[in-house]
Parts: structure tokens; C-alpha cells; sequence
């Protein structure tokens, strides 16, 4: 005996609250070879039982159960729509109403930046800690060493266009860059 498509999908599907689709699943979503091609299962149900998906549009399961295929439990949705109704950390982002040191996210408080929400209030409190972190550091004219610890002194200082060098790390320098090099550039 040989069964439709539509009987073969229903014997596939274990009817309760949810119905639960029992045949082959990918990322927890049912699968169904119409015969043409596979196609995910809670789409074949909703087309069967309401019509065409908009093209550009999704299904969001309002029971939350990826295997369930109750048409009832569909609705057609945009994709950052069916993104924001999730558990992801996207949906978990996006309903977040303060910052992560208690700064509301309004609209004169929130700057936008790549899809994310930038807290003003923190990113000044950074700004003011960084610059007051600057002024405690010396100017780099003010400096005796090199970020090395060699001094800047004597005959190890190198002036070039209003900078100081350290002469022994310009040495060691090149003496690296040499040594990595010497077989190539300088063979003959």
C-alpha cells in the first residue's frame, strides 16, 4: 500500500498538547521528505493546515518546542522578531533595561554603536578614570630610561626629529632583525 505525503508526515506525529514530531530532527527541528525534497516539518504542518510563509518571514513556536508541529502553535513572525522572543544571549541583551553598573538604557543615556548599546554614563566615568591615569604618568620627555630600563644617558641616547632612542635596544634590534634575514637578504 502506498501512502500519500500528507498520510505519511501524520504518522510521524504524536498528538498531545504539543504535537511532537517523532521522524528525523536537525537541531532539534523535525525533517520531512516530501518526495521532492526535505523540508523542516513545522513548516510543511503550517502550510498544509494555513497557507504559504511570506517570503522574508519565519515561524516562532509560542510552546517553545522546536519537535512540536501544531499549527497552533505557530505564528509568523520577522526573524529579529523571532530572535528577540528567544532564550539566546541575543533576547537576553535586548531585554536588559540598565547597564551592568545600574545606568538605565534611555535614550539620552544609550549610544548606539554596531547594533550594541554603549552606556554614556559608563563611557565617561572611563574617560575621566583614563585621563586622570594619564596625568599621574610622566611625560615621556620627563622619562630617565627607556621602557626597557636602559638610562638615557651619556652615549646611549640617539635625538631624530625631537625623539630620544635607546641606542642599546636599537642594536639589539637590529641585531634580531639581522639575524632573521642574513640568509636571505644578505647571501651570495
Amino acid at each position: 500500500m502506498h501512502l500519500s505525503v500528507s498520510q505519511r508526515f501524520w504518522a510521524k506525529v504524536e498528538k498531545g498538547k504539543c504535537w511532537e514530531w517523532r521522524g528525523a530532527r536537525s537541531r532539534g527541528y523535525g525533517c520531512f521528505n516530501d518526495g521532492d525534497r526535505t523540508v523542516i516539518a513545522h513548516r510543511w504542518s503550517y502550510e498544509a493546515a494555513r497557507g504559504p510563509i511570506p517570503p522574508g518571514l519565519t515561524l516562532d513556536h509560542l510552546c517553545r518546542n522546536r519537535s512540536c508541529v501544531n499549527p497552533a502553535h505557530l505564528e509568523i513572525v520577522t526573524r529579529k522578531e523571532n530572535v528577540l522572543r528567544g532564550v539566546g544571549v541575543t533576547a537576553r541583551n535586548a531585554s536588559k533595561v540598565a547597564c551592568v553598573h545600574g545606568h538605565g538604557f534611555t535614550e539620552e543615556n544609550t549610544y548606539h554603536w554596531h547594533g550594541k548599546r554603549i552606556c554614556k554614563a559608563c563611557l565617561r566615568d572611563r574617560d575621566r578614570a583614563r585621563r586622570a591615569a594619564s596625568k599621574t604618568k610622566p611625560h615621556s620627555r620627563d622619562r630617565t630610561h627607556c621602557p626597557r630600563g636602559h638610562p638615557y644617558a651619556g652615549d646611549n641616547v640617539r635625538l631624530s626629529q625631537g625623539k630620544r632612542y635607546c641606542r642599546v635596544c636599537e642594536k639589539a634590534k637590529f641585531k634580531r632583525w639581522y639575524d632573521k634575514h642574513r640568509r636571505t637578504v644578505f647571501a651570495s
